[in-house]
């Protein structure tokens, strides 16, 4: 849009489940009572609209949001609201997720993301007190179309984006000490692996992750953004490996130092992977629609 929008701004990347839809997740200012969930229902390049609150007025302040891989579903979670669900082309409400860590006292959610089927919808919960976010988190697992808890189990760290397996055998989650990855398994998420993101003594934490190659490996992005600051990593492990088989990491040092990869986004096809950055830079690789032979081949 040209013209900004005032009392706020954008807490996370606008949402497009078709060409003529988007959804802005808004982070109003603290007297601003505007809900933070607006809708641009007739978007058109170049005309910056009329956004309208999504149809369900208590909102709350949104802290994270998702886009179901088919583009009919948006989850949305923050502070003082329980993570719901919305039909991403009318912006009708469909319910809040049930059972959800939120519903306590002081808990607000942190990362939303979906299976990469859509079936499942993951999270990430935090305790806030009056001194902060506590440092340990909660990992959750809903279905998507009934919202009903599947499972949940404490995370000894405060974790980041959430990510599962195409067969949904697996969940993962990035953290202050690396990754954690899970096998869900009769209603439970039972403790699979921990990765750490290079040496252990770095301190590196992932950002984000996700299951590659018929889910025989996971691709880990991250860094550190704290002193001293070490340029962003991104490793490939086959799972069950003691070490990652492929590694990546910025060499360049100044005040352009990638700290920290971030978010990480295959296209629809999976012939492509973006990879953002805490300094704004895209990189762009090959997915894993094709994948070489010696990945196959368990070399």
């Amino acid at each position: 849009s040209p013209q900004p929008f005032e009392g706020g701004s954008f807490r996370d990347a606008p949402l497009m489940p078709n060409p003529e839809t988007v959804w802005l997740v808004r982070d109003g200012a603290k007297t601003d009572p505007a809900p933070s969930l607006e809708l641009l229902p007739e978007f058109r390049p170049g005309d910056p609209g009329a956004p309208r609150p999504a149809s369900d007025q208590d909102a709350g302040r949104i802290h994270a949001s998702a886009l179901s891989p088919s583009g009919g579903r948006v989850v949305v979670g923050g502070t003082g609201t329980l993570p719901r669900l919305y039909d991403a082309q009318t912006g009708a409400l469909v319910g809040e997720l049930r059972d959800a860590k939120e519903q306590e006292p002081g808990f607000d959610t942190r990362y939303l993301s979906f299976s990469p089927d859509g079936v499942w919808v993951l999270g990430t919960a935090v305790l806030v007190t009056a001194a902060g976010e506590d440092d340990t988190g909660w990992l959750q697992v809903w279905d998507a179309e009934t919202r009903a808890l599947l499972c949940r189990t404490f995370v000894n760290r405060k974790c980041n984006r959430p990510f599962a397996s195409q067969d949904r055998t697996r969940v993962g989650v990035g953290h202050r000490t690396g990754a954690t990855l899970y096998e869900v398994s009769d209603g439970e998420l039972r403790l699979r692996s921990e990765l750490a993101l290079g040496q252990p003594a770095d301190g590196l934490s992932v950002r984000d992750g996700l299951f590659l190659i018929d889910d025989g490996y996971v691709l880990l992005s991250g860094g550190q953004v704290e002193q001293p600051k070490r340029p962003g990593r991104l490793e490939l492990w086959r799972l069950g490996g003691g070490t990652p088989v492929r590694v990546r990491t910025l060499r360049e040092e100044g005040p352009q130092t990638d700290v920290c990869r971030g978010r990480l986004t295959l296209s629809g096809d999976r012939s492509l992977l973006l990879v953002g950055s805490l300094k704004g830079q895209i990189e762009v690789y090959e997915g894993d629609a094709q994948p070489p032979a010696e990945f196959l081949d368990g070399r």
